[in-house]
């Protein structure tokens, strides 16, 4: 028998539609977003729900932390969720995580107005965990984009001709994507170097001194090997 997480507003139920063999939900703060967890593939996981979509609790914390998230048993009006998590190193732990509404990733930022966010989001984590988190390079580049994330984010939404960038440049992107993920060799035309220089270039105008920094080391970089496997 399957238990699936409900969510009830004015006597009128709606499954949250979580994934897995059965989920729980445990608590929903005055905005409506739900905390709770589920099994999948024989692990208990941690979930989200917030205005329809679902989202796993691993997506929505540094992947290098090395922390999985297994429930989520509360949440606050200040986004703050008490979970509990497991690594490898210290075991189970409970854990406080904080649930900012308003994004703060520059790539949900940049796709927010597209019809097919999701599967962008997943393609885009895809590379991050099977291919740039496996190399000390790639591993360096995915902490400097959370390191930034609040600050990029917050200047795609000041200027949204940076936003519209990043969108040319992930579309430009796209077939070397797919194929990094899929384990097929790429190596970036000079044109699309130039378009990944070009974006940079735009962040480092007006950026704080430590991300114009980090970009100026990124530039430096032979960004003709950045999806190469290594």
């Amino acid at each position: 028998m399957t238990k699936s997480a409900t969510l009830w507003m004015d006597y009128v139920p709606t499954n949250l539609d979580v994934p897995g063999e059965y989920s729980d939900a445990y608590d929903i703060n005055d905005s409506g977003v739900v905390v709770g967890t589920y099994y999948l593939n024989e692990e208990n996981r941690g979930f989200l729900w917030d205005d329809g979509i679902v989202h796993d609790l691993d997506d929505l914390i540094d992947p290098l932390s090395g922390w999985s998230i297994t429930e989520a048993v509360a949440i606050n009006n200040n986004g703050d969720i008490a979970a509990q998590g497991y690594h490898a190193t210290y075991g189970f732990s409970a854990l406080r995580l904080k649930y900012i509404e308003d994004s703060t990733c520059p790539a949900e930022t940049t796709l927010a107005n597209q019809s097919n966010q999701r599967a962008w989001i997943d393609e885009l984590r895809g590379v991050r965990d099977q291919f740039l988190s496996q190399s000390s390079e790639g591993r360096a580049l995915i902490q400097t984009y959370y390191r930034h994330a609040d600050e990029v984010t917050a200047r795609m939404k000041r200027d949204p001709r940076l936003g519209l960038q990043a969108l040319s440049v992930l579309r430009f992107l796209e077939a070397d994507l797919k194929a990094t993920r899929s384990g097929k060799p790429v190596k970036l035309t000079a044109r699309k170097i130039e378009a990944i220089r070009g974006f940079a270039r735009s962040l480092q105008r007006g950026a704080s001194p430590e991300l114009s920094a980090d970009l100026k080391t990124f530039l430096r970089k032979d960004l003709g090997v950045l999806l190469r496997k290594q």
